[in-house]
């Protein structure tokens, strides 16, 4: 039996070695790579480059994680798939927590060092709901990877965002989240999850994703 391909967005400049602890028997999970952003570009004018640098199928299944959901939601006015889930994202910048919506109000991602951001430390690994040795490890090594030019345009990118599109989705969220907040619509939440569920809670996301996808009347 042929696997049906879900196309993948990582986070801020994360590699496909965020989804590796899901368990999607059936399902083949096809990363897209990140292209380098120019200098001031939107999120949507970036994801039109990134889908027309990308080779996708006419009827698709698309995911986001983080912000890659947000690069997803924008990807799905130009191609509507046939399904789109969100892990741990958003649909617009409202629903980032109000230390982080603050924080780039006033622009802290134009005055701090772009390496400052790839160190979580305990701190990063608190905000991440990473909490195990092996889920630290991981968000240390995915931070360290990240490009820091990459990561400071997107969290202006981010500041910037004001989709007000209607895009039909589906959101998995984490009910202690501390970056993204989990808003009430949200159908499959993943109790006691962080911001990291894709990894540390991937068997209660495997299943969501399983629903949601098994359910074609949804």
């Amino acid at each position: 039996m042929r696997k049906q391909k879900i196309y993948c967005l990582s986070g801020l400049g994360v590699d496909q070695r965020v989804f590796q602890a899901l368990e999607l028997d059936i399902y083949e999970l096809v990363h897209i790579s990140w292209i380098d952003p120019l200098k001031n570009e939107s999120l949507d004018i970036y994801a039109r480059r990134l889908f027309e640098q990308t080779q996708i199928d006419d009827d698709y299944l698309l995911m986001g994680v983080s912000f890659g959901g947000m690069i997803a939601v924008e990807v799905a006015k130009i191609k509507r798939p046939r399904k789109l889930i969100l892990i741990s994202s958003m649909i617009n910048r409202h629903e980032l927590s109000l230390h982080y919506r603050f924080l780039l109000r006033i622009g802290v991602h134009n005055w701090v060092p772009g390496n400052f951001f790839r160190n979580p430390g305990r701190l990063g690994a608190y905000f991440f709901g990473a909490k195990k040795e092996n889920e630290r490890g991981l968000l240390k090594k995915i931070m360290r990877d990240t490009d820091p030019i990459f990561l400071k345009w997107a969290l202006g990118a981010i500041s910037n965002w004001r989709n007000k599109a209607d895009v039909d989705l589906f959101q998995i969220h984490g009910t202690r989240d501390k970056i993204i907040s989990c808003p009430e619509r949200i159908k499959y939440e993943i109790v006691g999850a962080g911001h990291f569920a894709v990894f540390t809670h991937a068997h209660m996301v495997s299943e969501s994703i399983k629903k949601i996808l098994e359910n074609e009347n949804e």
